[in-house]
């Protein structure tokens, strides 16, 4: 068991990011710009960052081109280094944990307690859950806004953990055309096109990806195809509408979680044995055909706007496990948001109002696996049903020339509902309806130094209905009972520029009540309970210093070198639970570093250099007695690309072939096997060359 270390003199910078870090002023570094856009619904990065500094809550805005100098295998790669964000990928698949502040910390795979938006529309199920980010491919991508507090965040959001929007390139903001082909260690294939175009009051993007990979573990196969479309037309500069259109077909392997001395033997191995839990034999895999369309349209006028939206979702799911699951899931809804501005007594003062509704059903059907996912006589037969509105109010108000008061309200209702076709002998079909309603007021304010600094408080209320799968246990007449999981959350942060240098440092406590805690009982099976009171409380930072300034002149180096650093820290501990007093909260790090040296020649010439430091091992179950080890893990790339014509990159990720590990399945007590644990691959290349036009 590794013990846990102090946090490295090397942070201490990070904690001071705030301060004027040389008495010497220096001249702001222009890194990037965008192409202009005048869409009233589909932001710029830089008009992203504005909209968000306006609030009073912690941001990052994940700018994608640097992530996109490499290959993109996992999501994970996406979110690397944003400050608060846990991203992390089982086998290297679309099979990713991401939690913020500790939202589903104990989540065994995917999104709990963060609100996931394509376009400023839901995404998550009507239940906040989510299990199909294969819907999400980074390259289709103009950037990601990740808000990482509650409602203060202004991201119409009612969960611990804030909210991730996905924003795609439009006609204004892609290239005119681009082909890309990547491939690499353990089968790693992917071709990727797109273009973007404009033509007076019409723009359009499209993308295409296809991506094949063989895995590093034995079982762990991937093969997904995507199409991203974006078409929008505006009118006079006051209307503006778009369509967007998602498609993918995802078919991945599943090898599983190991134990430690498995993976010290062979970590490359997937899960035997004689039994349906031996993930060849049952072939163990996710299946998915997802298909969605939205549509979103904005109106302007001098001082007030509408925004509004509609989606609908389609997935066909197939699931071989030790049984074969197949799903058929909709979900559909609409937002509607109206913002007016206004001048009281000379301040700024801008109100806005949400509505939000969504529903979603799901038919589900389990078989017997037969062997090799081969279906045998049914074992369950449901009916699942999802009802969420939510209505969000929010208003800014200026009350001196440097201090802005955010204020916020949303109200929410929402319905889970289960109808049972099919009883297992000697149980119970399945039949109930549950309804939870909540009231979340938050408060915050920013003192705007000046344009590029700011300090800013928060005080928030958070709200989360339990999801189908915490209510839902097969054999049971009724759901489970579960309260809805509740939190007060303060938060103090500062953000801004001096010179050279660029930082975002925030601290937040978060006293929660009936949070839910989830432990796998059995492979792919698990369960979930309120405990009464829990804490999470963190420190985030991030450090952005370009080492080659500008001259007192003004005048750019033909160079840059950017060092840039994030930390996290997390400590989530549960209160008085009656199973497991004062222990800490597993799945999550308590100390995560993360940094990287990138630098670019004006020629085109690029290389980089990034360090992920888990200083702590992470626990694997809520007694404390399973940990994984500490780890260091560094990559390399080098590179060639200018804004058009041939690019090109090389990379070598886990430099030192280390073996570690990159995931846990969280569980009450180590039992059995103690199958908990997902490595990390070996050292691996990738290459990777585009043209852009």
């Amino acid at each position: 068991m590794v013990k846990k270390s102090l946090i490295p003199q090397s942070l201490l910078i990070l904690l001071f990011g705030c301060l004027k870090l040389s008495s010497q002023e220096m001249p702001e570094i222009v890194v990037r710009a965008d192409k202009p856009t005048t869409s009233l619904i589909d932001q710029n990065q830089e008009t992203s960052r504005q909209e968000l500094s306006k609030l009073s809550g912690a941001f990052s805005i994940q700018e994608l081109e640097k992530v996109q100098q490499k290959a993109n295998t996992t999501l994970a790669d996406s979110l690397f280094d944003v400050p608060g964000l846990y991203a992390r990928s089982r086998n290297q698949s679309s099979q990713t944990r991401i939690s913020i502040r500790g939202s589903g910390a104990a989540r065994n795979a995917d999104i709990r307690g963060i609100a996931l938006q394509l376009n400023g529309l839901p995404l998550n199920a009507a239940d906040a859950d989510f299990d199909y980010l294969t819907a999400i491919e980074p390259l289709s991508l103009s950037h990601i806004k990740v808000m990482r507090s509650a409602n203060s965040s202004g991201a119409v959001s009612n969960n611990l953990g804030g909210s991730l929007d996905f924003v795609s390139h439009t006609g204004a903001t892609a290239d005119s055309a681009l082909v890309r082909a990547e491939f690499g260690s353990f089968g790693y294939w992917r071709q990727h096109a797109a273009s973007g175009w404009s033509a007076g009051d019409f723009d359009g993007f499209v993308s295409v990806n296809n991506l094949m990979q063989d895995g590093f573990r034995d079982h762990s196969q991937l093969n997904r195809q995507h199409i991203d479309l974006n078409l929008g037309w505006k009118e006079g500069g006051t209307w503006e509408n778009r369509l967007y259109f998602t498609r993918v077909h995802s078919n991945e392997e599943l090898p599983g979680a190991l134990s430690l001395a498995e993976i010290s033997a062979n970590s490359a191995q997937a899960v035997g044995g004689a039994s349906l839990f031996n993930r060849a034999r049952a072939d163990w895999r996710d299946e998915i055909i997802y298909n969605r369309i939205a549509d979103r349209f904005a109106w302007q006028d001098t001082d007030q706007s509408l925004i509004g939206g509609l989606w609908f979702s389609f997935a066909d799911v197939k699931n071989p496990r030790n049984q074969v699951f197949d799903k058929q899931y909709h979900d559909t809804g609409t937002r509607l948001t109206y913002t007016h501005e206004s001048l009281p007594g000379g301040s700024e003062n801008t109100f806005s109002v949400t509505l939000t509704s969504s529903h979603a059903w799901s038919d589900e059907t389990v078989y017997r696996n037969q062997g090799g996912g081969l279906r045998g006589a049914t074992v369950d037969d449901v009916t699942l049903k999802w009802f969420n509105t939510d209505l969000y109010f929010q208003n800014r108000l200026q009350i001196s020339e440097k201090l802005f008061w955010i204020a916020s309200l949303q109200l929410a209702y929402a319905q889970r509902s289960i109808h049972d076709r099919v009883a297992i002998a000697g149980q119970s079909r399945t039949q109930d309806e549950v309804d939870y309603y909540a009231f979340s007021p938050s408060t915050g304010l920013v003192y705007q130094f000046d344009e590029q600094n700011q300090l800013y408080l928060n005080l928030s209320r958070s709200h989360e209905p339990p999801t189908q799968g915490d209510l839902y246990r097969t054999g049971n007449a009724h759901y489970d009972h579960q309260e809805a999981q509740t939190a007060t959350t303060v938060e103090i942060g500062t953000r801004g520029q001096q010179g050279a240098f660029r930082w975002d440092s925030a601290y937040y406590h978060s006293w929660l009540e009936n949070e839910f805690l989830i432990t796998e009982v059995a492979p792919g099976i698990n369960e979930t309970r309120n405990t009464p009171e829990s804490i999470h409380q963190g420190f985030e930072a991030s450090l952005r210093w370009e080492l080659l300034p500008q001259d007192q002149q003004l005048r750019p180096t033909p160079d840059s070198l950017l060092l840039s650093q994030t930390y996290t820290w997390s400590d989530f501990q549960l209160q008085d639970d009656p199973l497991f007093n004062d222990n800490p909260i597993p799945g999550i790090p308590e100390h995560l570093l993360q940094t990287s040296l990138n630098y670019q020649h004006n020629t085109g010439f690029f290389s980089s250099i990034s360090l992920q430091l888990q200083p702590v091992g992470i626990y694997a179950d809520y007694a404390h007695t399973l940990q994984s080890d500490s780890f260091a893990s560094m990559d390399w790339k080098i590179g060639y690309g200018k804004a058009s014509g041939f690019q090109a990159f090389f990379e070598i990720r886990n430099l030192s072939d280390e073996k570690y590990i990159t995931e846990v399945s969280v569980v009450s007590r180590p039992s059995g096997n103690q199958r908990y644990f997902f490595p990390a691959s070996g050292r691996a290349f990738y290459g990777g060359i585009s043209w852009k036009w």
